[in-house]
């Protein structure tokens, strides 16, 4: 089920009153109780009617399967541009992935705008309508006692579970925050340990003073 958050001057402090719309969205995956919730061909359409009528523009998904899984999204959302472990050598594991818009054709077309209106409107107001992401730095670990090794599992059987962060800013405002996608463990013997690894890993950011966004599937 898919929860969406407006984010209203958290980003760019009070003056631009930016808003910035971010969602978490397990989507269940391809091969997960179809019986009961349909085939993931069929479940398609919706994803796409939901991502249409809510334009998130930072969107923290779980439950893809593969690469395949992440273009399908993709291109229901061709503006965003995903993050997820792909590394060389190694099979990808989009679990916990991240999607954003860095919104470049329409910064463009806010400049068109602003020259033809520029007797009206200032650019901030048009760049705090249309706003650019930029990712700085992004990584992904797992959720285990050796979380910096790919497809390490949890404390206790389970399955594979990452983090990916990525730093990013928006360009009208400069502000750097950090944004991660996660899928906790449902088996009780990883919480705590995940827990206590989640809170270590952003400490860095908090003495930073980064504002940090965290969505995910946290199967409480």
């Amino acid at each position: 089920m898919p929860a969406l958050v407006a984010l209203l001057c958290v980003l760019g402090g009070t003056q631009g009153l930016n808003v910035t719309k971010v969602m978490t969205f397990n989507v269940l995956c391809e091969v997960c109780d179809v019986t009961n919730y349909g085939r993931w061909r069929d479940r398609l359409p919706y994803l796409a009617d939901v991502l249409a009528r809510h334009e998130p523009d930072i969107i923290g998904f779980q439950e893809p399967i593969d690469e395949n899984n992440v273009q399908q999204l993709q291109a229901m959302i061709p503006d965003h541009v995903p993050l997820f472990f792909n590394r060389p050598r190694m099979p990808s594991y989009p679990d916990a992935c991240i999607f954003y818009n860095p919104t470049v054709s329409r910064v463009h077309f806010c400049l068109f705008v602003c020259f033809l209106q520029h007797l009206f409107f200032s650019f901030s107001f048009f760049s705090s309508i249309f706003k650019l992401f930029k990712v700085v730095d992004y990584d992904v670990y797992w959720l285990s006692d050796t979380p910096d090794r790919p497809y390490s599992m949890g404390w206790v059987f389970s399955l594979f579970r990452v983090v990916i962060w990525a730093r990013m800013v928006e360009i009208s405002s400069n502000q750097e925050f950090i944004f991660s996608s996660t899928h906790f463990d449902n088996n009780g013997g990883n919480k705590e340990n995940t827990v206590k690894l989640f809170l270590d890993r952003n400490r860095p950011f908090v003495d930073q003073n980064l504002p940090i966004i965290a969505v995910g599937d946290y199967n409480k």
